[in-house]
């Protein structure tokens, strides 16, 4: 986290948007001062909630502190100082590398064909984009999918088919003909891996 504060809502300005009736649309915000992490309710209507209680306007984070933002939970995790300094790096493989879409899991940024996609993702846009990045160019089953962002028997093909239709429309400059995220129906989701080079065939 940098020192500029982390914004929690449902609003698309916001840096972790939460697509959750219960979350308001500018709901929190984490801030760092003086070495220690702060929550910050905004006003809220349904409140922030740490470690089981309702916080009254700020509250020091601690490491593994479970907050509740309406239905969503998160896990506020600190890295150690070793973390800091060393990062382990990830080989990407070739279809990744060649991907004209790509994804970085570390900062939540999004570039299509090198250019910084500006518009946020909500958090399961983003889990989505990023598990189809890891498997670039190789077909991912509506269920391993499924799994990978609810959960065993958490969700539906129709909630699936909704999120997908509505990362299309996010990165695809025609989502009624989509280039880089391909769905094969009845079997998954593929996102393109390779850059395919064109026929060019003279006149």
């Amino acid at each position: 986290m940098t020192d500029r504060p982390l914004v929690i809502g449902r609003s698309r300005e916001c840096d972790l948007i939460l697509e959750d009736d219960f979350v308001s649309r500018r709901h929190a915000r984490v801030e760092q001062r003086k070495g220690k992490f702060i929550i910050v309710d905004e006003g809220s209507r349904n409140g922030t909630v740490v470690r089981g209680q309702q916080i009254n306007s700020q509250h020091e984070l601690r490491h593994e502190d479970e907050i509740r933002i309406g239905d969503t939970a998160l896990l506020f995790l600190v890295g150690s100082p070793e973390d800091s300094t060393t990062q382990r790096l990830e080989p990407l493989s070739e279809s990744q590398i060649g991907s004209p879409v790509q994804v970085d899991p570390q900062s939540w940024e999004v570039w299509v064909e090198g250019k910084k996609l500006e518009q946020k993702l909500s958090v399961l846009e983003f889990k989505l984009l990023a598990h189809l990045y890891r498997n670039a160019g190789i077909v991912c089953s509506r269920d391993e999918i499924g799994v990978e962002l609810w959960g065993e028997g958490a969700y539906t093909f129709e909630m699936l088919h909704q999120l997908v239709h509505r990362l299309k429309r996010r990165i695809e400059p025609d989502p009624n003909n989509p280039r880089f995220l391909v769905s094969l129906p009845g079997v998954g989701y593929r996102l393109e891996g390779r850059a395919r080079k064109r026929d060019v065939s003279a006149s």
